[in-house]
């Protein structure tokens, strides 16, 4: 018999008899006779403390040492989820010599450790670490900028008064207020270049409008 053939007769059968109780069918209370097999009880003893204390991630203990100047030593608890970056930004704000993390390169067993390997990764318990503490770059001045920073800025020169002949006729212009525009004019202009006295009469009155918005 064929896969297809199975599936069909199935399918033909299953048709045949409906189910006698529905999908949310519940027994009543009062004709449940037993209630099931009873179950061994477990031997094993349960303890809950004990997977509550699984539950919470405890955190990392982190011995830093400096095989060089400067010499410090330190030990700071750290979560999981810190980073060795991290770390770094602990001794800058802790060592008054270190000015930037990019000064320190952390160590465990001669191997180095990037900034963003989390803790956790390494050890859940405890870790020591060497620090190399390299110095400070200087940023290079070179001459040019050097003689910019020290030569006076020039002055600002005060402007030069100018002179202003009252009897330029450019100065007498009319204001806005006294124009008028020749509005009938301007109407029959747009009424031969449109041919339609509708279409005229809108771009007339948006016309009168922005003027009078202009002034």
């Amino acid at each position: 018999m064929s896969e297809t053939d199975f599936i069909t007769k199935f399918l033909t059968l299953a048709a045949l008899n409906e189910p006698v109780l529905p999908s949310n069918y519940r027994k009543p209370l009062q004709q449940v006779n037993n209630l099931g097999v009873a179950l061994t009880p477990l031997k094993y003893k349960y303890d809950p403390s004990k997977s509550r204390k699984k539950a919470v991630p405890q955190n990392v203990e982190v011995s830093i040492k400096s095989i060089k100047a400067p010499r410090f030593s330190h030990v700071k608890s750290f979560e999981p989820t810190a980073t060795f970056g991290q770390v770094k930004e602990f001794l800058v704000e802790t060592e008054p010599e270190i000015v930037g993390a990019s000064q320190i390169k952390l160590l465990l067993k001669g191997k180095v450790l990037h900034d963003t390997q989390l803790v956790s990764d390494l050890s859940k318990d405890k870790l020591a670490l060497i620090a190399m503490v390299s110095k400070a770059e200087k940023p290079v001045e070179t001459p040019a900028a050097t003689a910019a920073a020290a030569a006076p800025e020039p002055a600002a020169a005060d402007p030069e008064p100018m002179d202003i002949d009252e009897a330029d006729p450019q100065l007498n212009l009319p204001t806005i207020d006294s124009i008028a525009l020749p509005w009938d004019k301007i109407r029959d202009l747009l009424e031969t270049s449109l041919g339609d006295a509708e279409v005229t009469k809108i771009a007339v009155e948006r016309l009168q409008r922005g003027w009078e918005l202009a002034k």
